[in-house]
């Protein structure tokens, strides 16, 4: 039998080879390597899995979900990490706002106005949204202990929430 990497003789160091959906061999750099290949019928992560005439996959790969973010887009998105927390790409904030507010660990939540803020991958963030989201995250939520003698936290801050 021959294996992976013997399909794939001349290959990058940092390359690992892979089957593809159409069943071919080639090169995929490993930090960009899949988790899993997309099965027939089945839309990988950040690809369109629906909206108003689409005719393509609607199902995600396992670990994902189709998202509606809007009548003309679904996306295959990662599933929340954590109970409590949002998908990428959904609504975290703004005035009236009544949902969920925490976005998962690799996402960070920006105001886009006041009366909207969304969950955006950490590197599409802007650089002031990320320090912003590090500053709560090491702050104390409002009524809760943030200092004090022998207090072992090093949060000295309160949300402004």
């Amino acid at each position: 039998m021959v294996s992976e990497n013997d399909r794939c003789q001349i290959r990058p160091e940092d390359a690992s080879c892979k089957k593809i959906k159409t069943g071919a061999w080639g090169c995929v750099w490993n930090s960009q390597a899949p988790q899993k290949d997309a099965e027939d019928g089945e839309a990988a992560v950040w690809q369109q899995c629906g909206g108003n005439n689409y005719k393509g996959d609607t199902s995600c790969t396992a670990g994902n979900k189709c998202v509606v973010v809007n009548e003309w887009y679904s996306q295959c998105q990662p599933e929340p990490t954590k109970d409590g927390q949002l998908s990428t790409w959904q609504q975290c904030g703004g005035n009236n706002y009544k949902g969920l507010s925490k976005c998962r660990d690799e996402d960070v939540c920006v105001k886009w106005n006041d009366f909207y803020s969304q969950c955006i991958p950490k590197s599409q963030a802007p650089k002031k949204d990320i320090e912003e989201a590090e500053q709560q995250r090491s702050c104390s939520t409002n009524w809760s202990q943030c200092n004090g003698q022998n207090w072992p936290a090093n949060n000295v801050c309160c949300q402004d929430q």
